[in-house]
């Protein structure tokens, strides 16, 4: 606060800043004043820019759009203004793009951007909720009417349609986006109905028929065989080399070598001897 501060670079008396916000980089400060002025500090205190909102109003809130190439103030004479950053660099006194309800003139307590930055909310500062959304040509597009519960602070989603509000009495209310669900889109043939409707069904709709009846006694009785195994060219490759067409394998069980053969083959039976096969010859299995 004391660079802030210390950084006027003037004889004139600077009026003292109500309100303040960092740049999208953080490398800058936007401050806000009580006369309507609103100065560019870099993080040393050194005035970069500023400017003077017309007539010079009390800003009551300040926030920068997402994109940080904006920002709207929450003036004391019940308007909200949204300017572009560079305007500050011009210098002089600005208008800017004004936003306000022209037929009941209710103050505003605070205002911000919405995520893609080209919409302003306004909060009002009365008794209910109420939220005003502008498009980019300051008509509005929608309001928002809530329960008797002023609104104290609101932010806004970063990246989504959503408004989290928090209100005096301490709930937080979220506002989103009212989506319509098309179940047409996924059956053609689904009707939507706007309120229940008592349905007749017809006498014989659930009554089963002969054919099918037919059917269904024919798909119990077909046999299906799990025993015989069918060859399959997914698990068998045969090349040049090796022309069969059923599936054969080593033995698994482990092999003498030749000499345990001559020492220990006396007694051996016809079956041993067929184990003992040599490991270059297959067993069909």
């Amino acid at each position: 606060g004391e660079g802030a501060a210390g950084g006027s670079g003037g004889s004139r008396r600077q009026p003292p800043p109500l309100v303040a916000c960092f740049d999208k980089p953080g490398e800058r400060v936007l401050i806000g004043s009580g006369k309507g002025l609103v100065t560019l500090l870099d993080l040393s205190g050194a005035r970069l820019a500023e400017m003077q909102v017309a007539g010079g109003p009390v800003l009551r809130s300040l926030a920068l759009s997402r994109d940080g190439m904006s920002f709207v103030l929450v003036c004391a004479d019940r308007v909200i203004r949204a300017f572009a950053l560079e305007r500050l660099f011009e210098g002089g006194a600005a208008a800017g793009r004004e936003h306000q309800d022209v037929v009941s003139r209710v103050p505003w307590a605070l205002a911000a951007f919405t995520s893609d930055s080209e919409h302003v909310i306004g909060a009002a500062a009365a008794a209910e909720q109420k939220l005003y959304i502008w498009d980019g040509d300051r008509q509005l597009a929608k309001m928002l009417d809530g329960p008797k519960d002023p609104i104290v602070y609101f932010a806004y989603h970063p990246t989504r349609p959503i408004l989290a509000c928090c209100a005096k009495s301490g709930d937080i209310f979220v506002w989103t986006k009212q989506y319509c669900e098309n179940w047409s889109a996924f059956a053609p043939d689904f009707k939507e109905l706007e309120e229940n409707e008592e349905y007749e069904e017809r006498e014989d709709e659930f009554d089963q028929q002969p054919a099918q009846v037919e059917a269904k006694a024919e798909d119990e009785a077909e046999h299906i065989d799990i025993v015989t195994l069918e060859p399959s060219e997914l698990a068998h490759f045969p090349d040049a080399d090796d022309p069969d067409i059923e599936l054969e394998c080593l033995p698994i069980r482990p092999l003498a070598d030749d000499d345990e053969s001559a020492e220990g083959g006396a007694g051996i039976g016809e079956a041993d001897a067929e184990r003992k096969a040599p490991l270059g010859r297959k067993r069909k299995v």
